[in-house]
């Protein structure tokens, strides 16, 4: 989208993983928001569940604390061929603030978190991070290939950041749909109720709308 992205050293953990996987390109969306769920999980896990209770997925690719971003993701994928079974090579690509979100905030002017603020024990270091994720897109892949999106669904269901919100889908600067959260459906679509009904969105980028 035309972005730049700049980040002071050690301010944020910046990192891609490759996978190669065997799905059909109908199939690709849902791994945005699969690997939402698999980066949230898997840093839930490092802080503890007891105390992870504000870390959540905002469909389709970013981690929230609380009301803050505390992480983006980005998927993208290469079509490969590899003997007689064709797949494709997935890059998942995730920006996690390590400090400086006070600082961030007044800047951007909404409210970012960074993981110094999150109450992670002391041993829980970069490297962690880092292999934590690794290991948890790494299952999380496999799985989907077995079982499909559907699978997860009342998985992400329980880490929903949007469930039951009023939200804009902005495009280009331009709204799109307004509706109420309703979760995903088996092909990782967020669900909004609107007053046509239930419409399934594929993209955008979604805001939540003050409630009137």
């Amino acid at each position: 989208m035309g972005r730049s992205w700049q980040s002071p050293a050690g301010a944020a953990l910046m990192v891609s993983f490759a996978f190669d996987v065997h799905l059909l390109a109908a199939d690709l969306p849902a791994l945005s928001p699969l690997t939402g769920l698999a980066a949230c999980e898997s840093l839930r896990a490092l802080i503890g569940n007891d105390r992870a209770g504000p870390l959540t997925v905002k469909w389709p690719n970013d981690l929230q604390w609380g009301q803050a971003k505390l992480a983006g993701l980005l998927v993208e994928s290469l079509r490969n061929q590899n003997g007689l079974i064709a797949g494709h090579t997935i890059v998942v690509g995730i920006g996690l603030n390590l400090r400086d979100a006070d600082t961030l905030s007044q800047t951007l002017g909404r409210p970012i978190a960074d993981w110094s603020q999150i109450g992670a024990p002391a041993d829980v270091g970069v490297a962690e991070i880092v292999r934590a994720l690794a290991n948890g897109f790494h299952q999380a892949l496999l799985d989907v290939q077995r079982e499909g999106f559907g699978a997860f669904v009342q998985r992400y269901a329980q880490v929903d950041a949007l469930a039951g919100q009023a939200v804009n889908v902005i495009d280009q600067g331009r709204i799109l749909q307004q509706g109420i959260a309703q979760g995903l459906d088996a092909q990782g679509r967020l669900l909004l109720r609107t007053d046509s009904g239930v419409q399934p969105i594929i993209v955008g980028e979604v805001s939540v709308r003050p409630q009137s």
